[in-house]
């Protein structure tokens, strides 16, 4: 399987599993050696394309749990937040303000 996925690119070293923490730790250093404004340029080339991806989607997300916040309410309170008359359910008329 492992080698089926580097054939098919989406791993570039298949390593014994004894070998796997060497194995980390010699990549981290190679990559520790790069000039940092290459790694942080190298990241965001790779990472620009999720955050877009995200950021299309989040709109979605929080309407999705605001939509979820309403269906739990009671109905009273849903008809305050649709009509915006939650003044007579919190108080009477013939109570006045200061």
């Amino acid at each position: 399987m492992a080698e089926e996925a580097k054939s098919l690119l989406v791993i570039n070293e298949v390593c014994p599993p004894k070998q796997v923490m060497p194995c980390a730790l010699e990549l981290a250093r190679m990559l520790a050696a790069k000039p940092a404004l290459l790694r942080r340029y190298t990241r965001t080339a790779l990472t620009i394309k999720r955050k877009r991806q995200l950021d299309e989607g989040l709109g979605y997300g929080l309407a999705s749990e605001g939509l979820n916040v309403i269906s739990s309410m009671p109905t009273t309170s849903l008809w305050c937040i649709v009509t915006s008359e939650c003044a007579d359910l919190i108080a009477p008329r013939s109570v006045s303000f200061l």
